[in-house]
């Protein structure tokens, strides 16, 4: 990865993002949330948030397709999926 200097202020990579987004199928609506890595955890924390995002607009998050990153084949994705009654 390019520019891995590390900003002593903040303690995160500078020129590092990894963008996450779920996009609602019927409306195209999208949240979006920009994050420092891209391990399980982060990736789980995002989809609860983002089913509560949409919840709040009166849509219900039913199945997600992902891509076969390592974070989003994990135990941690599919447990919280399993929490959120969500088809993988």
């Amino acid at each position: 990865m390019r520019n891995q200097k590390r900003n002593a202020l903040y303690n995160s990579l500078i020129g590092a993002a990894f963008v996450r987004a779920i996009v609602d199928a019927h409306s195209l609506v999208a949240y979006v949330e920009n994050h420092n890595d891209e391990i399980a955890e982060t990736a789980s924390e995002f989809c609860r948030v983002a089913v509560v995002w949409f919840a709040a607009r009166g849509a219900t998050v039913e199945r997600v397709l992902s891509d076969n990153g390592s974070a989003c084949t994990s135990n941690v994705w599919g447990a919280t999926c399993r929490d959120l009654d969500i088809k993988v």
